[in-house]
């Protein structure tokens, strides 16, 4: 490359910004199957109107704060503790997921 017309640290630059690109989703998949998660599972994907006192669960995220998600079935817990998992995987955060009968 550097013999077309570009010089080698240009070449060097670009070959380290690749990189990086590259390496942030490694990072999320490796993480995010450190948290043993079965499924994937989003925020936005969740019908907050069955259960409107969840709409501030992002901020357990920023505060970096343990979840234990506990409810009637069918009421979302595991949807919402499989996406925070996730999310927290993305912002570079470890996350662990259990069911309670494990």
């Amino acid at each position: 490359m550097a013999n077309k017309g570009g010089n080698h640290i240009g070449f060097l630059r670009r070959l380290s910004e690749r990189e990086m690109i590259e390496r942030d989703p490694r990072k999320v998949k490796r993480r995010t199957k450190a948290a043993r998660l079965p499924v994937v599972k989003r925020l936005d994907s969740f019908d907050f109107t069955a259960v409107p006192q969840l709409t501030r669960c992002r901020c357990w995220i920023a505060a970096r704060e343990n979840v234990i998600a506990l409810g009637p079935s069918g009421t979302g817990e595991t949807h919402v503790a499989l996406a925070l998992a996730l999310a927290a995987c993305r912002k570079s955060l470890s996350a662990g997921f259990t069911t309670g009968t494990a």
